[in-house]
């Protein structure tokens, strides 16, 4: 795990790390070694930078109620790329939302096409979800 600074599309500065941890021996899932050393970083990160705004931005795999509720008592914000099936609640939610088709924009390109789709405040055990298609 890495917290890094960036202070320009071209400058990024590694400013922390934590090892994902596997006990000698034993069978560990990829998943609890991830999430156990992003939590560890997260605690690191906050006793170190307590005042510094952080966005977290990661893959599907911490879009879980104990990643949002940790950002949310620090006061931090997130980026996650969402997965198919990471909350099916969710999923289910924007999936009603989408077919109304409220938020879809389309964009004529010299080379094509192109569309997007949002939704923000989606609930999910009262942490607030946006997504972005």
């Amino acid at each position: 795990m890495e917290a890094k600074i960036v202070l320009h599309p071209d400058i990024i500065v590694s400013i922390m790390t934590e090892f994902v941890e596997n006990t000698e021996g034993e069978e560990a899932e990829k998943q609890d070694c991830e999430r156990k050393a992003c939590y560890r970083l997260m605690g690191r990160f906050k006793k170190e930078f307590p005042r510094l705004p952080a966005c977290f931005c990661a893959d599907s795999l911490y879009a879980c109620e104990n990643f949002f509720a940790r950002c949310r008592s620090s006061g931090w914000h997130y980026i996650l790329r969402y997965k198919e099936g990471s909350i099916p609640t969710v999923a289910d939610e924007y999936g009603r939302l989408k077919k109304t088709g409220k938020n879809r924009r389309e964009q004529e390109l010299s080379d094509g096409s192109c569309w997007h789709d949002f939704f923000t405040d989606i609930d999910y055990n009262g942490h607030k979800v946006n997504i972005a298609e």
